[in-house]
């Protein structure tokens, strides 16, 4: 029969989950949306969405995360890291490789 462990046993055996999720349609947004909600980081490539949707999308997980004391870093071209409160990200800064792409875009509309 298994045994229960106390809180501080099980505290120290949890683990951090980080979802990798690769959107598609602007419904995705809420099953990403929901893993915050369920305490997990979740690391969005938006490779396969259109800018202007790739766009909605985020001001819909960026606007969530606010509300739900959230996260949300870009760690890449088209990579955004979205982390719970109680996380903390610590990302070295240097410039993204431009990879044969159009570096001068990103999904917050500034043209650098």
């Amino acid at each position: 029969l298994p045994t229960r462990r106390n809180n501080s046993q099980q505290s120290s055996q949890e683990k951090t989950t980080i979802a990798l999720k690769f959107p598609r349609k602007y419904e995705d947004a809420e099953e990403i949306v929901d893993l915050l909600i369920r305490n997990e980081c979740v690391l969005i490539d938006f490779q396969y969405m259109l800018e202007a949707q790739a766009r909605r999308c985020l001001d819909f997980i960026d606007g969530a995360s606010k509300v739900l004391a959230g996260n949300l870093q870009k760690v890449g071209a088209s990579m955004y890291l979205l982390t719970p409160i109680n996380v903390i990200v610590d990302i070295e800064e240097m410039s993204l490789a431009a990879n044969g792409q159009d570096v001068s875009f990103n999904y917050d509309m500034k043209r650098r």
